[in-house]
């Protein structure tokens, strides 16, 4: 068995320096040490939420509900902060609501013998559901400087490798490793050895929902408020989707200017130039976010060069 699992892990080493050849050749920036650390701190929360879910996975389950408990706890962090909280406490909190989530996951699973793609798939609505319920898409700001600095720090990467290495001596080296395996190849022989397996499965789907509370409280939260200026657990990478949303727009605009017909050209490059100008307004300290503008350019609140180009050749057939 030590064997074929060190063929394994061969072979996704293999298949990891691949990918990392195959994307050298495509950009060769891209591997580089500085873009490598620059997308460290994008992928802290992921790497967090890995460790418990490999145990999980080596046990025969699945927790497909970790990102929306950790919404649930970024928004729960938030909301007590913005309600008067010690930041300890509203920490502590996010911490308590991810475990509560993690544990409900659990006991669901075992208790009523359900299988657990069903028992997360539908916590993984409800979940998201309570966080926006609570939210209601309001930011949070004015987080001390100390806890922004965590999502850019190393504190990610070092729980990573705290955890993955206690995870690789947990499968490894401990009996209980060895009773996550004989859960995964089957589970009624385990139980029929007298393992307790629903207190070790409950006990899995316990730590994943803490480790989705310590990302969405220590290390999603501070990162998200750091990058956007403002934070609200659900609608901060939300957010960043808009705002790409409106640089789209712009790209699509300038596009445009250069068709047509005189009137309808003169009319997408006044168009160009108000996005333009609406852009530079919407960096900081130019007015407001541009996260915040960029669901206006979805929604169409912003002249797009048609509306425009129909709106001047409808006031030049006036004139004429």
């Amino acid at each position: 068995m030590r064997r074929a699992l060190g063929a394994h892990e061969a072979g996704l080493a293999a298949l990891l320096l691949a990918l990392l050849l195959v994307f050298w050749r495509m950009d060769p920036a891209f591997v580089s040490g500085r873009v490598q650390a620059g997308l460290l701190p994008q992928i802290g929360e992921t790497a967090l939420l890995a460790v418990p879910m490999t145990l999980i996975v080596v046990a025969g389950g699945i927790d497909l509900s970790v990102g929306s408990a950790m919404a649930l706890a970024s928004v729960s962090l938030g909301m007590a902060y913005q309600a008067g909280w010690p930041l300890e406490a509203a920490v502590a909190l996010a911490l308590a609501v991810g475990l509560a989530c993690g544990a409900l996951n659990g006991w669901a699973t075992t208790r009523f013998r359900l299988h657990p793609l069903i028992v997360t798939l539908g916590t993984l609505s409800a979940y998201r559901g309570f966080a926006e319920g609570i939210s209601a898409a309001r930011p949070v700001s004015g987080f001390p400087e100390g806890f922004l600095r965590l999502g850019q720090g190393p504190l990610a990467a070092a729980l990573f490798a705290v955890l993955s290495g206690a995870g690789s001596l947990l499968l490894a080296r401990h009996a209980l490793g060895r009773k996550l395996y004989g859960i995964g190849l089957g589970e009624p022989a385990a139980r029929a050895s007298g393992w307790d397996v629903d207190r070790i499965q409950t006990s899995l789907y316990a730590l994943s929902g803490l480790m989705a509370g310590v990302a969405g409280g220590a290390v999603h939260g501070p990162t998200q408020h750091r990058q956007g200026g403002r934070w609200s657990g659900v609608g901060a990478r939300g957010d960043h989707r808009r705002g790409a949303g409106r640089h789209q727009h712009l790209r699509r605009a300038r596009h445009a200017a250069g068709h047509g017909s005189g009137a309808c050209r003169a009319a997408r490059g006044a168009a160009v130039r108000e996005l333009e100008v609406e852009q530079r307004r919407a960096e900081p300290g130019g007015g407001r976010r541009a996260a915040d503008r960029g669901g206006d350019a979805q929604r169409g609140n912003l002249p797009t060069p048609k509306r425009a180009c129909r709106g001047r050749m409808s006031r030049w057939k006036r004139r004429r």
